[in-house]
C-alpha cells in the first residue's frame, strides 16, 4: 500500500505489485487506468499522471483500487513498521522449539537498559512445514503461534506480572508492542496449542527490535511444566472471559478462538 485518499464518499488505495513474482499482472475494475470514474484533474491531483499528461505509473504495478474492492478481493494485509529511529544493533532474534508430544516449548529471558525504559515490537514467526508444504500448500502447514512476555524476578525467576501478549492467531507470525522497564528481566514465552498435538518437530524465531539496546539476552531453553502452565494461565486471563463457579471463590477462564478452546481454573 503506497498511498491512501479519501475523494469525496470514494475511499481509495493505491497498490504497488501485490501479486510478487506472479507480475506483470493489472487492475481492470473501478478506479483501474481504464476506469471511467477518472477525469484529468483528479489523476493530476493523484499523481497518476504529470502536468503533460503523461503516465507517471508502471501500469504493470502500481494502480488505484476502492476500498471496498480491497476487502473483496484480498484476503489479508501484512504490515511493515519502520522505526527509523532504532539502533541497528538492538535487534534481538532467537530460535525456538514450539511444544510438540515429545516435550515442552522453549523461551529465553531479556533484561531492559539500566538507564532507560525500552520501546520493544516483538514478532513471532513460525517455520513451514516444508515436508508438507509443496504436497498440500503452506496455508494446511501453519500451526496457531502467540506470545506471553513475563516479569519476573531475576534472582529467583518468580513472575511479577503480565507484561505483554500477542494474541494467538494461526498465522504465520503474531506481533505485539510493548515498554519493557529499565533494569528489569522479562521471561518471553513463544506459544502454541495446536503443535503440542503434532510428533514432528517445528521452530519459531521471536525478533525483537528496541529502541535501546537490550543489556543481556539469554540463550533459549526448554521451558518446566510450571513455567508452561504460568503462561497458558497469563494468557487466558488476558485473552480469555472470566467466570465464577461454585464453589465461591473459585473462577474459571475461558478462551476461544480458531485454534480451539483454553479452560484455565484459579482458586
Amino acid at each position: 500500500v503506497m498511498d491512501v485518499r479519501e475523494v469525496g464518499e470514494n475511499r481509495l488505495l493505491l497498490l504497488r505489485n501485490p501479486w510478487g513474482a506472479q507480475s506483470p499482472r493489472s487492475w481492470n475494475g473501478a478506479w483501474s487506468r481504464v476506469s471511467d470514474k477518472w477525469t484529468d484533474e483528479l489523476k493530476r491531483e493523484l499523481g497518476v499522471v504529470n502536468s503533460a499528461g503523461v503516465s507517471m505509473y508502471d501500469t504493470n504495478s502500481m494502480f488505484w483500487m476502492a476500498w471496498e474492492d480491497v476487502v473483496e478481493y484480498f484476503a489479508s494485509l501484512e504490515i511493515c513498521r519502520v522505526h527509523e529511529d532504532y539502533p541497528s544493533d538492538a535487534i534481538v532474534r532467537q530460535r525456538c522449539w514450539l511444544p510438540a508430544v515429545t516435550g515442552l516449548g522453549e523461551m529465553f529471558t531479556v533484561t531492559a537498559p539500566d538507564d532507560e525504559d525500552a520501546s520493544v515490537d516483538i514478532t513471532v514467526y513460525q517455520e513451514s512445514n516444508k515436508t508438507r508444504e509443496s504436497a498440500v500448500g503452506m496455508a494446511s502447514t501453519l500451526v496457531d503461534i502467540g506470545l506471553v512476555v513475563v516479569r519476573i524476578d531475576p534472582s529467583s525467576g518468580e513472575p511479577l506480572e503480565c507484561a505483554g501478549t500477542a494474541k494467538k492467531d494461526i498465522m504465520p507470525e503474531v506481533n505485539t508492542e510493548l515498554f519493557l522497564k529499565r533494569g528489569e528481566t522479562y521471561r518471553i514465552v513463544p506459544l502454541s496449542f495446536s503443535h503440542s498435538m503434532e510428533l514432528g518437530h517445528r521452530k519459531s524465531t521471536v525478533a525483537i527490535h528496541s529502541s535501546h539496546a537490550l543489556k543481556s539476552v539469554s540463550p533459549p531453553r526448554r521451558m518446566t511444566s510450571v513455567e508452561s502452565g504460568l503462561a497458558t494461565f497469563l494468557y487466558a486471563t488476558v485473552h480469555g472471559k472470566k467466570r465464577e463457579v461454585s464453589p465461591p471463590g473459585i473462577a474459571v477462564y475461558i478462551c476461544q478462538d480458531s485454534s480451539g478452546t483454553i479452560v484455565c481454573a484459579e482458586n
